[in-house]
């Protein structure tokens, strides 16, 4: 039995959604990791890198 998560991605992104949380996982667990320590350069420009992308990925898809 599949998680709900992936069956959602998937039928909203199609095969390109059971990559998606894959993606996702190991910035967000290294961002998880750090959360109770002070934020450095490097945290900040991954949550930068990761907020562009997915916008720019969730538009590409919706509207092409």
């Amino acid at each position: 039995m599949g998680s709900m998560e992936s069956i959602f991605f998937t039928d909203i992104f199609g095969r390109a959604g059971n990559s998606i949380p894959t993606l996702f996982a190991l910035p967000l667990i290294y961002l998880i990791r750090d959360y109770y320590k002070e934020i450095k350069e490097v945290d900040f420009g991954m949550m930068v890198f990761l907020s562009i992308a997915s916008y720019l990925g969730l538009a590409f898809i919706f509207v092409d």
